[in-house]
């Protein structure tokens, strides 16, 4: 039986349906990631999921004696009861339990009935067991090994939780969730406030979780590497496949391309047909019109059924993505930022230990490193905000730059969105729509209050107002965070169109690989700069460099029998290539005529491995 079993779950808020009959199963060993925009229901189906909203229709079933173990946005709520980040409540219970029935059993005299010893030791005897099997004292090591991995410091480890950030008590929640060893997993954004080493760790901790996981997230970098398969909710409806994130978007990309290829084939097919009915009738062969007209409506009843099919999944629609249109003053030849033997210090302990690097303009920068080391400082000290330090760190005098904070703020929450426009850029309302609207933010939309806007909607606004000042420099502090995977691509799009200089702290992997042409990360007080993306950096760590011979190199000239070789291995290839492309035309046949039984993991599988045999064919080629 699944661990957990959604059943046409139903739901709707304010007569706004939200869950449309939704059904979702998680088995053992697997990682099913829920997906969507924000305010798709994600959250609400945890809830359900868990008992704590009761859907209008529907049911949710768990695999009878298994136990569950759910991880909340609301941090506060998971270590209510808890003192310190180390305090194990269960433990502390069962242990006082057993304390006090040893007090009880040491009262006991020769005199007393065999009952009330044999209660004692049996109630004694279960504590016990219970108290084994949670871990006994050993769990104490097992949180404190758990809350490292998950990056808390040692400080923070004894240090009241009330006093704790909203991002370690997150820590805290969750390394209390993990240790009860759990069948089930519900995660809801469980890598927010996680640094890039703490979310490796989950990562290598899921992946090797025997139970099940149910898990929602908008890291998409963390959903290639841990989810087995991907569930997207839109428009109510849920489009489920068994592939990571990536590969979800190209089967998903296929999908939509067979459903509109298949209804613009009909609608051609059924208009050539129609056409030649009038031929047929103008000419009073009404027989053979009679016979069209059947084939036509046969082709306009398989339209209206594909159409239907093609709805059913809201994932399928092709939804036009938030554009955030920005133009800057241009990049800059000279140094933007200058650092030389900064040093830090907080107390006794050494921030930064007489650090230096340069930023030039144009380059998009990534500053990177474990919670703690200094990032946001670092910014703070670029504009000025922090001057107590020794060393240089500065931004140039003559930069005009934007800065957005984790926390986007305006003039007032209760202003429409219209008004904080025209205030803050000092506009009249035409100028201020059109402004609006190189954002996305139309018609009724601008009237919208500004407390009620999504996360990827205040960043819009947020941009559409900076920009005005069209500036030279956009710094940056973890500007995905708490934005939806929709949100965090138009964000991208309009960094990578930027063409003045990005300095921004992230922990976004996927940005840090798709976004950056240099990487300075912060670590033990010291600054390591990094000319290219993030993966390239971290290879650089693990591996020496591997010298690759430039392509544009005049090859030296072959003797015979490399020659031979070389035509030994273009006939092997050229047997392969051929084989994947019957392969690839059978999955595009089945597309059409059985969507439903395709492969799509093997097809894009096969795809990318054409591509890479067809470039090692030119190679041989170019060679011979």
């Amino acid at each position: 039986m699944s661990l957990l079993n959604v059943q046409a779950v139903a739901m709707a808020y304010r007569n706004k349906e939200v869950l449309s009959g939704v059904s979702l199963t998680v088995e053992r060993r697997e990682r099913v990631a829920l997906i969507g925009n924000n305010g798709s229901g994600k959250t609400t189906l945890l809830k359900i999921a868990m008992g704590k909203e009761t859907p209008d229709g529907g049911t949710v079933t768990f695999a009878r004696g298994i136990k569950v173990g759910y991880l909340s946005q609301v941090t506060d709520e998971l270590v209510h009861g808890h003192t310190q980040a180390g305090f194990y409540q269960k433990i502390d219970e069962l242990e006082f339990k057993l304390r006090t029935i040893e007090a009880d059993m040491s009262q006991l005299t020769g005199d007393e009935e065999a009952s009330v010893v044999a209660q004692l030791t049996g109630t004694y005897t279960k504590a016990l067991d219970e108290f084994n099997a949670i871990g006994g004292y050993e769990v104490y090591h097992e949180i404190t090994k758990t809350l490292k991995g998950l990056g808390l410091s040692d400080d923070a480890l004894t240090t009241d939780l009330e006093h704790l950030s909203g991002g370690e008590k997150m820590r805290v929640a969750l390394a209390h969730l993990l240790i009860e060893k759990p069948d089930l997993l519900i995660l809801d954004e469980p890598t927010n406030h996680l640094d890039v080493h703490a979310i490796e760790w989950l990562e290598n901790f899921l992946m090797k979780f025997s139970g099940g996981v149910l898990v929602v997230s908008h890291d998409r970098y963390f959903l290639d590497r841990v989810a087995t398969r991907i569930a997207e909710l839109a428009g109510g409806t849920l489009l489920e496949m068994k592939c990571n994130y990536s590969e979800f978007l190209d089967q998903k990309k296929t999908l939509r391309e067979y459903y509109n290829k298949e209804r613009r084939n009909l609608k051609i097919q059924i208009r050539d047909l129609k056409a030649m009915i009038l031929e047929l009738r103008r000419k009073r062969k009404s027989k053979q019109a009679d016979s069209r007209q059947k084939e036509v409506d046969r082709l306009e009843e398989k339209f209206i059924e594909l159409t239907k099919q093609s709805k059913s999944h809201g994932n399928l629609t092709k939804v036009k993505k938030p554009k955030i249109d920005v133009k800057g003053h241009g990049h800059v030849s000279q140094s933007v930022v200058q650092v030389e033997g900064l040093s830090k210090h907080f107390g006794q302990r050494k921030l930064f230990d007489s650090i230096s690097f340069d930023i030039y303009g144009g380059e998009k920068v990534a500053i990177v490193g474990s919670n703690g080391t200094g990032k946001t400082t670092l910014l703070n000290l670029l504009r000025g905000i922090d001057n107590q330090f020794s060393g240089t760190a500065k931004l140039g005098a003559w930069i005009n730059y934007v800065y957005l904070g984790q926390h986007v703020s305006f003039t007032s929450e209760d202003w429409s969105v219209l008004s904080e426009m025209m205030h803050a850029c000092k506009l009249d309302e035409q100028e201020a729509r059109r402004k609006l609207a190189a954002v996305e933010l139309y018609g009724d939309e601008v009237n919208t209050l500004i407390c009620d806007l999504s996360g990827g909607e205040r960043v819009r606004l947020f941009f559409a107002i900076a920009m005005t000042s069209h500036p030279h420099c956009l710094i940056l502090d973890e500007p995905t965070n708490h934005l939806d995977l929709s949100s965090r691509e138009a964000l991208e799009a309009m960094i990578n169109a930027f063409n003045g200089t990005v300095i921004a702290v992230s922990h976004d992997r996927y940005y840090l690989n798709n976004c950056v042409s240099k990487v300075i990360e912060l670590k033990e007080g010291k600054a390591h700069v990094f000319l290219g993306h993030y993966d390239e950096y971290i290879k650089s760590q693990l591996q020496e460099p591997v010298k690759v011979q430039r392509m544009n190199k005049k090859p030296a000239k072959e003797s015979p029998n490399r020659l031979e070789e070389i035509a030994s291995k273009r006939a092997a290839l050229e047997g392969r290539i051929e084989a994947l492309e019957a392969s690839i035309r059978f999955h595009e046949a089945m597309s059409i005529t059985s969507p439903d039984e395709v492969d799509y993991k093997q097809w894009s599988h096969e795809s990318a491995t054409l591509e890479s045999l067809m470039e090692e064919y030119i190679v041989l080629d170019l060679e011979a």
